[in-house]
């Protein structure tokens, strides 16, 4: 298989300048699985990660290509000791990955490899002082970068960042370098690292550098040291039309005799039952799909922790008694701050680059007969095992130009209105979900996601938010820029209505997004690029709430030009996509629809996820391959029960179970799913084999 050896040497470009030998990595590793020593292979995977990367890439690429036991042991079993070396599902999220790739998006990502490696050959002749290589370089990677980003390649996208940013970045390239280009790239890598749960040394070497490159003053969100609030005329661009500065550097195309305006902002707590419509699908009572910690391992033997996702640094919910907690915030294994009570918001602070920021998380523990997508579950805490829900409820506020404005952290990252966190689980296959933090400026009963450009007083600004020393501000100045109108056509039952459709926009003012949700007569915008981001319907108040996210899915990128009045169109006609596969043991042929790939998918190509309360469950119709009849009555896919979540996890409750039928008669079969669904009303698939 061609695609292997560059995959695998790939996979090293970022390794050490000595990466150990991957042949040790496997003698040592394939010794202790033959003797099924799960300790032995955990401190084989944690003394070569680099060997082990290598050989996890080679075997899954080859498992995904052709279905073999023996190695499906051999990809589990390292990907498990990796879970255990590293406390981090990296390599569990790349074998899901690599297994569902389709033909076209492997060729496309075969296509990608290629591109980084030319890339590579680049650099290689710009070190040897061939400048104009560096040029060839960034090309070559940011094409790369793309098209990764396209079949979600997460990892290899991160790669094609990480190589973009050592182009500007002055360490490596003393002359011509750009270090604030460089740490908008970092982040890239960063963010994309994040998403699938990466957090090794070379990531950690890559925050280092970034959060170095921020405290030397290169922070792409703040303003240069020198600069003093310029009112400079547009820049023209080469082709003669007016153009921005790189808005990772600042925009000066702000309103002639505008000023910068200030504002100190101070932590505060959300109370307990606050009204505010907030971007987020955690931002309601309902805590069973808050997210969760489990803590297992016997309190009654010592103090059992475990990670709370997402920050980062990390931070830990330790079990010190029964039913009492605390949170590690600096990873040595005993609790710093106590959970005082889990009715009430736990405060904590915590030391970063740019001084000590503050933080409050509220917990939340269940009983014996709990209600989890309709099936009961008992949650209550036991001598082994602990879950806990929580999500962040603090926020920075303050006053700007006589308006209110709060700061969240609503993605639980750690930072106050930082671009969304790209977060994949199990629940969803194959794309990550954007976690938004969200802002509030003036009254209003709903916030919007952070953004680095905002509407304010009916003109758009420019909004930089920072933290130094432990102080938190925020800076608003208005811009000068063409403007468009972009309104939501939600077509559907007004239970799809969407609560929040976010849109981002991809070119010069990349890093903004616009809420289109929020008002029917549509969103001021600047003229650009966008793409749908996502977005939240919800239904309901309190624990009865219902729930659906929204992400990007198979959308495109629009055009808002100057003076239009865009309209986006989602929702109906809602069509479901899935996959059968066929197979034939003991001589009998079998149908199955898996259901964890049944995926509804709108208008605009927006996707349509994390159903709570009402999963789909699509009746499934069958007809003899290429008949223009129907298929007449079928059967309905059925929902996981509590044994079936005891034995397939809690991912199975957020989709349909597969559906199996022995092959109805000889010949070939076609499939058709179709429901009357109670929030979004009729979804319905083409016919497929």
């Amino acid at each position: 298989m061609r695609l292997l050896p560059a995959v695998a040497a790939l996979s090293a470009l970022l390794a050490p300048s000595q990466p150990q030998d991957p042949k040790d990595f496997w003698n040592r590793f394939s010794a202790a699985l033959a003797l099924a020593d799960s300790a032995e292979m955990k401190k084989v995977v944690a003394a070569n990660p680099d060997g082990a990367l290598l050989v996890f890439f080679q075997k899954a690429e080859q498992l995904a290509e052709s279905a073999d036991a023996e190695l499906e042991q051999q990809v589990r079993a390292i990907s498990l000791a990796w879970h255990d070396a590293m406390e981090e599902g990296f390599l569990e999220n790349q074998y899901n990955f690599i297994s569902r790739l389709g033909s076209d998006d492997r060729a496309k990502r075969q296509v990608g490899i290629g591109l980084l490696r030319e890339g590579q050959a680049a650099m290689e002749k710009a070190g040897k002082g061939d400048e104009a290589s560096y040029e060839e370089a960034q090309k070559k990677f940011l094409l790369a970068a793309r098209g990764f980003d396209e079949v979600k390649d997460a990892y290899h996208s991160a790669q094609a960042y990480h190589w973009l940013a050592q182009i500007f970045d002055p360490e490596s390239r003393p002359k011509g370098g750009e270090p604030r280009r460089a740490v908008e790239y970092y982040r890239h890598a960063l963010e994309r690292y994040q998403a699938i749960d990466h957090r090794g040394s070379r990531v950690r070497s890559i925050k280092a550098r970034e959060q170095k490159l921020v405290t030397m003053g290169h922070d792409p969100d703040r303003p240069p040291p020198a600069e003093a609030a310029p009112e400079a005329p547009s820049k023209e661009a080469p082709g003669g039309g007016p153009k921005a500065d790189d808005p990772a550097t600042g925009t000066t195309r702000f309103a002639p005799g505008s000023e910068w305006v200030g504002a100190d902002l101070t932590f505060g707590v959300s109370p307990d039952g606050d009204g505010l419509e907030l971007p987020s699908y955690d931002a309601d009572d309902v805590m069973l799909a808050w997210n969760d910690v489990v803590v297992r391992g016997k309190v009654s033997e010592g103090q059992p922790r475990e990670k709370l996702n997402f920050f980062d640094p990390p931070v830990y919910l330790v079990r010190e008694k029964a039913s009492r907690y605390s949170l590690d915030l600096n990873d040595d294994g005993t609790g710093d701050v106590a959970v005082k009570s889990l009715k009430e918001p736990t405060e904590f602070t915590r030391k970063g680059p740019s001084g000590e920021t503050r933080h409050a998380l509220r917990l939340a523990t269940f009983g014996e007969r709990e209600s989890f997508q309709r099936a009961e579950i008992n949650f209550a805490p036991s001598d082994g095992f602990a879950r806990l829900a929580y999500r962040s409820v603090g926020f920075f506020g303050g006053e700007l130009r006589g308006q209110p404005i709060r700061v969240y952290d609503l993605n639980c990252d750690g930072r106050y209105g930082a671009e969304p966190a790209q977060i994949t689980s199990e629940v969803i296959e194959g794309e990550p979900e954007a976690r938004f933090d969200g802002m509030q400026i003036g009254k209003g009963s709903r916030a919007v996601p952070a953004s680095s450009v905002v509407e304010f007083e009916g003109k758009l600004h420019r909004l930089r938010l920072e933290w130094t020393g432990g102080k938190a501000a925020a800076r608003l100045r208005e811009l000068a820029v063409p403007t468009g109108i972009l309104k939501l056509d939600a077509r559907g039952p007004s239970s799809a209505k969407p609560a929040h459709l976010v849109v981002r926009e991809t070119g010069e003012f990349n890093g903004a997004f616009f809420d289109i949700a929020a008002s029917p007569k549509g969103v001021l915008v600047p003229a650009g690029t966008y793409q749908i981001a996502g977005g939240l319907i919800r239904n309901g108040k309190g624990p009865s709430t219902q729930k659906i996210a929204i992400l990007k899915g198979k959308s495109e990128e629009f055009q808002v030009a100057a003076g239009e009045t865009k309209t986006l169109t989602i929702g109906r006609p809602y069509q479901i996509d899935f996959q059968v596969s066929k197979s034939t043991v003991a001589g009998e042929t079998r149908y199955k629809v898996e259901g964890k790939l049944v995926t509804v998918y709108g208008a605009a190509g927006e996707r349509y996820e994390r159903f709570w309360d009402e999963v789909p469950l699509p009746e499934v119709t069958w007809r003899k391959a290429g008949s223009k009849s129907g298929g007449g009555k079928g059967k309905e896919m059925r929902r996981a029960t509590p044994n079936d979540i005891d034995k397939l996890g809690y991912a199975a409750s957020w989709h349909p179970l597969d559906f199996e039928l022995p092959a109805p008669g000889p010949g070939e079969w076609e499939f058709h799913l179709a429901e009357r669904h109670k929030i979004l009303g009729e979804i319905a698939s083409d016919w497929k084999k």
